[in-house]
């Protein structure tokens, strides 16, 4: 199963960077302006819109976990 990811215009990188910063404890707001957008974007990426509000490779080690569990 793919796991179908939105970006809101952010890179791979970038979105790295966003999850590496609010682990760090960085507010949205911090993290949007080091990246040059608004707080609510870095928000999305974390919140659960993009990703569930996982790591996308946390998503990803999931899906092989129940594929290996099942198959």
């Amino acid at each position: 199963m793919e796991v179908q990811v939105r970006d809101y215009g952010f890179s791979p990188a970038q979105q790295d960077e966003i999850w590496r910063r609010w682990r760090e404890g960085q507010s949205f707001s911090l993290i949007g302006r080091a990246l040059g957008a608004p707080p609510t974007r870095p928000r999305l990426v974390v919140t659960g819109e993009v990703t569930g509000g996982r790591d996308v490779n946390d998503v990803v080690e999931l899906d092989v976990v129940r594929v290996e569990a099942t198959g």
